[in-house]
C-alpha cells in the first residue's frame, strides 16, 4: 500500500488538529503542535505534555465561526466514514481483541518460519578448525518454538 500524506497546513486548516486536540489529547493533558515556518509552510512540532495537570489542557474560548466550521467539518466526515466503516468492518473504532491460545501458536509458527528463513547453523570445533553444519528444518523449528515460547513467558 502506498502511503499518502496530508499537507500539515491542510490538516490544521480543515480542523483535524483542532479536533484531535480538543476531543482526545487535551483531556489527557497533551497537545499536538504545528509550527509555522519562515517560508510559509507548516510542520508538526512536538507534543505538549501537561499530564500532571488534573484538568488537562483546553483552548481558550472556542467562539469563532472558523472554529465552529472546523468542528462541523470533522463531525460530518466522522459521520460519513463511520457509516462506511460500520458497514464494511463491523466497527468504527478498531477493537483490541483478547489473545487466544491460537494467536500464540500462530505467533510461534511465524517466528519459527522467520528464523528458518535465515537458517541456523551449528558450529562445532574440531581439532583443526570449525565445522559449520546447517540444522535440518524440523530442528530449527523446534529451537525457534522453544525460544519464542520462552520469550512470551
Amino acid at each position: 500500500m502506498t502511503i499518502v500524506r496530508i499537507d500539515i497546513a491542510e490538516f490544521r486548516r480543515l480542523g483535524y488538529l483542532q479536533e484531535l486536540n480538543r476531543r482526545f489529547l487535551h483531556p489527557l493533558g497533551l497537545a499536538l503542535e504545528v509550527i509555522h515556518l519562515a517560508d510559509g509552510t507548516e510542520e508538526l512540532g512536538g507534543v505538549w505534555d501537561y499530564r500532571t495537570d488534573p484538568e488537562g489542557l483546553r483552548f481558550g474560548d472556542l467562539t469563532s465561526d472558523e472554529e465552529r466550521e472546523r468542528a462541523d467539518y470533522i463531525e460530518a466526515r466522522w459521520d460519513e466514514l463511520a457509516k462506511t466503516r460500520r458497514e464494511e468492518l463491523g466497527y468504527v473504532i478498531q477493537p483490541i481483541q483478547a489473545r487466544t491460545p491460537d494467536d500464540d501458536e500462530h505467533d510461534l509458527a511465524n517466528i519459527a518460519r522467520r528464523i528458518a528463513a535465515y537458517g541456523i547453523y551449528r558450529l562445532a570445533a574440531d581439532g583443526f578448525g570449525v565445522l559449520v553444519e546447517q540444522l535440518p528444518p524440523e530442528e530449527i523449528e523446534a529451537l525457534a518454538r522453544a525460544a519464542a515460547k520462552a520469550a512470551f513467558q
